[in-house]
């Protein structure tokens, strides 16, 4: 997740085309979004739990782009948590990710996502407003990657 949000930060501003599981064609999925900038990421090491170092990860965007990239986390997720590793390709560049091994997303913003169907309940929940002058949102993940 680490990768992606890199990725975001630095080309987020124009139209993303990206698609998850695209060699499997049944079960892929294809997002299209205006545009996923992120500001102000900062990704820490925390402990380490079950022989994996955890992460948190934290950044600032618009509204939009905060529930966009909860959108991309929910099929992130979704896929992932079905146990099988695949490809998110972002407007041509490739990342691995590995839902149910290496790369897990398992709150945002305190709130816990370990499932995607916990996620579906109540989506919303998990944007945090942090300015409100400057329409700001603050995202912040604990993850494996």
């Amino acid at each position: 997740m680490g990768k992606i949000l890199e990725h975001l930060q630095k080309n987020g501003s124009k139209q993303q085309l990206i698609k998850l599981d695209e060699d499997e064609f049944l079960h892929g999925v294809d997002l299209i979004f205006d545009g996923l900038k992120i500001s102000n990421l900062d990704i820490n090491t925390n402990d380490e739990i079950e022989y994996r170092t955890q992460y948190t990860a934290s950044f600032t965007c618009t509204y939009q782009v905060a529930r966009n990239i909860l959108k991309l986390i929910y099929y992130l997720k979704q896929l992932g948590d079905g146990g099988h590793s695949y490809t998110v390709n972002i407007n041509g560049e490739k990342f691995s990710w590995d839902g149910d091994g290496s790369d897990r997303v398992f709150e945002i913003n305190g709130k816990d996502c370990k499932s995607w169907k916990k996620m579906e309940k109540d989506f919303y929940t998990y944007i945090k407003k942090e300015d409100d002058i400057n329409e700001e949102y603050f995202i912040e993940s604990l993850l494996h990657f």
